[in-house]
């Protein structure tokens, strides 16, 4: 196996692997995680890539990036030369 499929296949178990970890810790109910769960494994890219696409951002999860990325801007006004 050369080390560009080495690195494929890496890549795709890593992707498979942080979907996987998203879908179990969001919480969807047993019905839609044993969905995704099987669509991931059985096939694995397109499973993958359809949750991230379809995946619905939680009103929280934006509130806290807002607050992070205006908390940010804070901290570059008040020292900006590093």
């Amino acid at each position: 196996m050369s080390l560009l499929w080495l690195l494929l296949v890496l890549l795709e178990v890593i992707v498979v692997v942080f979907t996987l970890i998203d879908v179990f810790t969001r919480h969807l109910g047993a019905g839609k995680t044993a969905a995704w769960t099987l669509l991931v494994v059985i096939l694995p890219l397109a499973g993958a890539a359809l949750y991230w696409i379809v995946r619905p951002t939680p009103p929280a999860e934006v509130e806290q990036a807002r607050l992070a990325r205006s908390e940010l801007r804070r901290e570059t006004e008040r020292r900006p030369f590093g």
